[in-house]
């Protein structure tokens, strides 16, 4: 078709007619006039492709038959697809004002780049879909027909995934959000008060870049679910991630250039689930003043932390044997709340503060072991709440003795922990307490020396024979109390070393109590007999 005189509209009927408009024939850069009408008059499809794809664009286009998109084009107006309509190829179609599909017509080809809006109730599934416009909906659904989202790029800074009662918007491949693009998960729907939010199943990767934002604050439960990776690092999120869930089921990303751009609050839950191989997190710039989760949930049995990591809400796990959180270097979690069991802290600390916008709840702590600490001078759980809380917590080890300055817990605060089951038995004077905090049922060390304890009793033995005696002290809890007993036998039927080796005599009979063993004014005694 020629491009040096406009015509209001072009019917090609032709087999693999090719639009090639040059950039000698640009018509001074302006938008062509005509509104291109693919026809099906063969079974061969019409070749489109511009080769200067910078200035020239189509009005329209309605597609009737089959057309093969091969470069770049747009159209500054509408494309409308009839149910014969077919648009394929390795171009990329940019559509400045909506797409229009009918029943049972095809769109895609490689990438179609939306400016207005979606409406496609037939087959649409091209590479990758671009939202560009100023203010756009992604839809679940159109009529009766799904879209099929594979990658998606949002260049929009407003695009909408609307609370239509909880339908599902499947993505098989990635989702970029760029540029100052922003993805709002649960805007409203004015047709549909009161509705859940459609969720978002991503198979592939999740990234925002340059401004890029991902807003979930809307009350009617926002939810995402990835599969692959996420890197957060396009622009500031703060007030952003307020409400609703994702779910993350491989590694996470915080990165520059914002130093927010992954900052939630306690009302929005991040949640790692069960995953093949350890979830990998990562934070360029984790605190409360920068980059943070809400609610941290791990229901993955093992993750490794590659920083700091901070949680506005809650530190909570879910219901598995056992969940390890750890790392190669000395990283820190510090959380406002929580609710966990049967975590294992490996060279990871735990800190938990009120301080901020968390809830600062403690529905139930147990089971939690400390193990391979690397930074030793340091408290390895670190409690600091101003107001009383008062708990109980169960089960917790702590597997790497302190040194210097160091801690098995810290308190800064008012609030009274009381250890049960507690591993080791003392806290060897391992706790810094501050702001009237204390630890009960956990002391430093055993009690004063209340009984010794001298095995074997009775001891039987030939004339001249010998037999090594032990002494244990305990306090009286049992405790055990390290001594350095003297030994003595009271009878004349042998005798004993200063290590508690003895030797029978030569006399035949039953000597009750005769062997002692004696430290400071506590003594034990065993019984010898001598047959």
């Amino acid at each position: 078709m020629r491009t040096s005189s406009p015509r209001a509209s072009a019917t090609v009927g032709r087999p693999n007619v090719r639009f090639n408009v040059t950039p000698g024939a640009r018509l001074g850069g302006r938008t062509l006039a005509a509104s291109i009408i693919v026809q099906p008059y063969s079974a061969s499809a019409v070749l489109v492709a511009f080769a200067d794809t910078t200035g020239n664009q189509f009005a329209n286009v309605r597609v009737v038959g089959s057309a093969q998109w091969q470069t770049y084009a747009r159209a500054a107006g509408n494309v409308q697809v009839d149910t014969t309509g077919d648009i394929e190829g390795s171009g990329h179609l940019a559509i400045a004002g909506n797409l229009v599909a009918s029943y049972n017509s095809t769109v895609q080809p490689e990438a179609v780049e939306l400016f207005g809006v979606l409406s496609d109730t037939g087959y649409f599934s091209p590479d990758t879909t671009l939202f560009s416009g100023a203010s756009q909906t992604m839809p679940s659904h159109v009529g009766g027909n799904s879209p099929y989202y594979n990658n998606v790029v949002v260049n929009s800074p407003a695009l909408g995934v609307l609370a239509e009662d909880g339908n599902v918007i499947d993505i098989s491949g990635s989702l970029f959000i760029q540029n100052s693009g922003q993805l709002r998960i649960g805007a409203p729907d004015p047709t549909c008060t009161g509705c859940n939010s459609d969720d978002i199943y991503l198979y592939g990767a999740l990234e925002t870049h340059g401004s890029g934002t991902l807003r979930m604050n809307d009350t009617n439960q926002p939810y995402v679910i990835v599969y692959g990776n996420a890197l957060f690092a396009g622009g500031s999120s703060t007030g952003l991630l307020t409400q609703g869930e994702i779910d993350f089921y491989a590694n996470f990303t915080q990165s520059s250039p914002s130093t927010t751009s992954y900052a939630a609050t306690a009302t929005h839950e991040s949640y790692f689930g069960v995953s093949s191989t350890p979830t990998i997190v990562t934070f360029a710039t984790p605190g409360y003043a920068s980059s943070h989760f809400g609610t941290l949930y791990f229901g993955d049995t093992s993750t490794v932390l590659m920083s700091d990591v901070f949680a506005d809400g809650q530190l909570q796990t879910g219901g598995a044997s056992s969940f390890r959180i750890s790392s190669a270097l000395d990283h820190l979690v510090t959380s406002r709340g929580a609710n966990l069991r049967n975590v294992v802290f490996d060279n990871v600390r735990w800190e938990t503060t009120d301080v901020g916008s968390g809830s600062g709840t403690f529905p139930s702590i147990d089971s939690v072991t400390f193990q391979n600490i690397v930074n030793t001078t340091a408290p390895q759980f670190d409690f600091e709440y101003p107001v009383t809380t008062n708990l109980t917590l169960a089960g917790f080890s702590f597997l790497t003795t302190p040194t210097g300055a160091g801690s098995y817990i810290k308190i800064v605060g008012p609030d009274t922990l009381t250890m049960t089951s507690v591993t080791p038995t003392f806290n060897g004077g391992f706790l810094s307490l501050s702001g009237l905090g204390a630890v009960v049922n956990w002391p430093a060390g055993p009690g004063p020396l209340a009984t010794i304890t001298v095995t074997p009793n009775p001891a039987t033995l030939v004339i001249s024979a010998t037999q090594q005696f032990t002494a244990v002290g305990t306090d009286a809890s049992g405790n055990v109390v390290a001594i350095t007993p003297t030994w003595s036998v009271v009878a004349s039927v042998g005798t004993i070393s200063s290590t508690g080796l003895f030797t029978a005599g030569t006399t035949s009979g039953t000597f009750t109590n005769t062997v002692t063993a004696t430290s400071g004014a506590i003594s034990g005694t065993a019984t010898v007999v001598i047959p």
